[in-house]
């Protein structure tokens, strides 16, 4: 039944049991892609990938469960979604992070603040493709903005090893830095135009 997202839902669950995490994740996937507003396939997935991701650290201590019981408990809050996404990021689950994340944003759309903070917090977590994908949706407006757009851009640009494009991004924050007169960012700017050049 490849339409059929129960179907999708419970083979995941067949895969996670059998200890394939991998094809846990794909099935729940699937299952998101078929029913996107409802949220127990977000829940399995947030479950195996936490499994999959302690595993590939030599790790078998189920700190993912508070993460997912936190999940299930605060799907209708933004705010402790959002404080979710950062927890699971620290604890080293990223896929709950992203899944807390985007229900966050769904039931409260962000603003280009909040987006900007998202994407040096997913810069940090070196997941450059959500970063860009979240700066794509802002246009800096204040010379903070700016600052804070252009230096998450050229991390993320590093670290999927555009040097060039980054190098440019580095020049950008640094003239918007002049009339800022940040010190530390402005060492900053310094060592990652070093480390890229």
């Amino acid at each position: 039944s490849p339409s059929s997202y129960y179907a999708h839902l419970k083979r995941g669950e067949v895969l996670r049991d059998g200890g394939d995490l991998g094809g846990a994740g794909r099935e729940y996937r699937a299952a998101i892609a078929l029913q996107p507003e409802l949220r127990f396939a977000y829940v399995a997935l947030c479950w195996s990938e936490s499994m999959r991701e302690e595993a590939a650290r030599g790790e078998k201590k189920g700190s993912w469960r508070p993460v997912l019981a936190r999940l299930m408990k605060d799907w209708n809050d933004p705010a402790a979604l959002e404080e979710l996404r950062n927890g699971a990021l620290a604890e080293g689950f990223p896929t709950c992070g992203e899944i807390a994340e985007g229900r966050a944003f769904a039931l409260r759309p962000p603003g280009p603040r909040a987006l900007l903070v998202a994407a040096s917090i997913w810069v940090k977590a070196g997941k450059p493709k959500r970063v860009l994908a979240h700066l794509a949706k802002v246009a800096p407006a204040t010379d903070e903005e700016k600052l804070s757009w252009h230096l998450a851009k050229a991390a993320a640009l590093a670290q999927t090893g555009e040097k060039a494009q980054a190098l440019a991004e580095v020049s950008a924050a640094q003239e918007v830095n002049l009339g800022i007169g940040d010190a530390q960012v402005a060492g900053y700017l310094i060592e990652l135009r070093r480390t890229l050049q």
